[in-house]
């Protein structure tokens, strides 16, 4: 893995975090992760919100007292997506 890159999953979460204190000062921070496998871009957008929305835990931060949102992709060479939100509160 190259500088400044943590796995995605919750797991790294903290280590995100961590990097993000480093160039933002924030009081608080929250995450939603998800994967889809290869659809349109604009139906794949709508899947994975739709999915964080039905979530309770995922839900619970999308409607959370936040001051910031970031969204990051990636595909692999077999066509899947991951998705990573970052929320934080200035």
């Amino acid at each position: 893995m190259g500088l400044g890159r943590v796995k995605l999953g919750h797991s790294g979460f903290s280590q995100r975090v961590k990097l993000i204190k480093e160039k933002v000062s924030f009081s608080n921070a929250g995450e939603n992760v998800a994967y889809c496998d290869d659809l349109e871009l604009d139906e794949l957008a709508r899947k994975v919100v739709q999915g964080w929305i039905k979530s309770p835990g995922h839900r619970k931060n999308l409607l959370g007292d936040y001051t910031h949102c970031t969204i990051g992709l990636f595909k692999t060479f077999a066509d899947r997506w991951y998705f990573t939100q970052i929320l934080i509160k200035s």
